[in-house]
């Protein structure tokens, strides 16, 4: 769908009507974040997470003051128009996914039950909950794949291993949620072929929201090479082809990112262009002089930063130098060639067949030999992306994106909270002119000091 123009350019940041994101809460985003960099890290020193967390802390200070003054292009703008309202028809289809039950799900979406055709509710790390039905007003047969309800762990899921995309020469593809779409080949294709056979003139939209959307888009191009009328509409998805896989996507998957929903972002080369942002800022001049006012530091006084304080300034400057460095160490372990992979293209000689099962699946990276650590790229989120900007003013802007402007993490107060489903649905209700789901108001607009301290 084109986008239509507008010239006009507005400012862009963190400090907006947004969803309240608590200290607290922004505390224990880091820490996610921080965990999963010390997984993937193995060694670094002596040096735990509440010293990972101090550095992301500072770190994502500075981000939001470079915000501050970022200019948001609203050159490639989309207006709110009739396909918008059919989007935002699709999220409701999508939520359903999280309702737990058929009764629950029909109540949300307004499908009878007798057009329910499968429901399995449970999910597994390689088999995500998911239902069939069919939507008769749209003439759609609907596959609905849910994603994942703990953000830890969609986050652990994103650092792993790839596979060959048997699509394309040379494209990769995340294992995980290729595993995952295999399943769903196997199992359920041949119920949507059923489905679309016992009602002609219908056709396949799969849907789905994180992990979910992933395996959804991917799951909607291996349907159309094996002849099924698939289209995708995802939001959230992880990133989860290589670039040119992703891009070519664009004509069968429709894609919306919601501002700075990290888990499109998050992928195991983004992780290690954070880890040398860590490692390269000077962090330790920041902590130097807010050691001791800062409120954070309560959270790692049982680490070398927070005993620091009762040595004086210099001994906290220094520890918070060490800490950069470790981390910088630890990710050396992580092979030889991960701190070039940005200049990497995508190879064609993996021995990755796609026949792994869940059992050696091997999504850590703990879990790979060096070769496929090296075989490594950076993925990126699948289809035409259009992406939700929140303006200073609190109004949402739904704008044309690019697939490669999602391979780096971008730190800010609502890097997790912007990956809500309902958030996504309340950002394109905003956009439509609709009376929002959720009552948003902003405690990020005042000092920065003070904001997430």
């Amino acid at each position: 769908m084109a986008a239509s123009n507008s010239n006009s350019v507005s400012l862009s940041s963190s400090s907006c009507d947004a969803p309240v994101v608590h200290k607290k809460e922004n505390r224990s985003n880091m820490r996610i974040i921080a965990s999963t960099i010390k997984e993937l890290a193995g060694d670094v020193g002596s040096w735990g997470i509440g010293d990972l967390t101090l550095g992301l802390h500072y770190l994502k200070k500075a981000k939001k003051r470079e915000a501050a003054t970022r200019e948001l292009d609203l050159s490639r703008k989309h207006d709110p128009d009739e396909w918008l309202e059919e989007m935002r028809e699709w999220l409701d289809i999508i939520e359903g996914t999280y309702k737990g039950s058929t009764e629950a799900m029909c109540e949300l979406t307004g499908i009878p039950a007798e057009d329910v055709l499968k429901t399995d509710w449970k999910s597994t790390t390689l088999k995500p909950g998911y239902y069939v039905a069919l939507l008769r007003k749209k003439k759609q047969v609907v596959f609905a794949i849910r994603g994942t309800a703990n953000m830890k762990d969609a986050l652990t899921d994103l650092t792993a291993a790839q596979n060959d995309w048997p699509l394309a020469d040379g494209e990769r593809v995340h294992r995980g949620m290729h595993i995952s779409t295999m399943w769903f080949m196997e199992n359920v294709k041949p119920l949507l072929e059923e489905a679309l056979e016992a009602n002609p003139g219908y056709e396949l939209t799969v849907v789905g929201h994180s992990l979910g959307g992933a395996t959804a888009a991917l799951s909607t191009l291996l349907l159309r090479e094996a002849g099924l009328p698939a289209k995708g509409i995802v939001i959230a998805p992880a990133a989860c082809l290589s670039l040119g896989a992703a891009t070519a996507a664009a004509d069968h998957v429709t894609t919306f990112v919601l501002a700075d929903d990290c888990v499109p972002r998050f992928s195991l080369s983004a992780v290690e262009e954070l880890r040398l942002e860590i490692s390269n800022y000077p962090w330790g001049d920041e902590a130097m002089d807010s050691i001791r006012q800062t409120r954070l530091v309560r959270a790692c006084a049982d680490n070398p930063v927070g005993q620091a304080i009762g040595s004086g300034m210099s001994s906290a400057y220094r520890g918070a130098s060490q800490g950069a460095r470790a981390v910088s160490r630890g990710f050396s372990k992580m092979g030889s060639k991960m701190s070039s992979m940005w200049n990497k293209s995508t190879g064609n000689d993996s021995s990755d067949d796609g026949s792994d099962n869940g059992e050696n699946a091997k999504l850590k990276v703990s879990d790979l030999s060096d070769e496929e650590k090296e075989k490594i790229v950076p993925l990126y989120p699948p289809g035409n992306v259009f992406k939700v900007e929140r303006d200073r003013d609190g109004s949402y802007h739904l704008v044309e994106s690019d697939n490669e402007l999602y391979g780096k993490l971008e730190l800010s107060d609502f890097m997790f909270s912007d990956h809500s489903s309902t958030n996504y649905i309340d950002s394109l209700d905003r956009i439509l002119g609709r009376k929002p789901m959720i009552d948003t108001k902003s405690d990020a607009g005042g000092d920065d000091s003070s904001s997430d301290d």
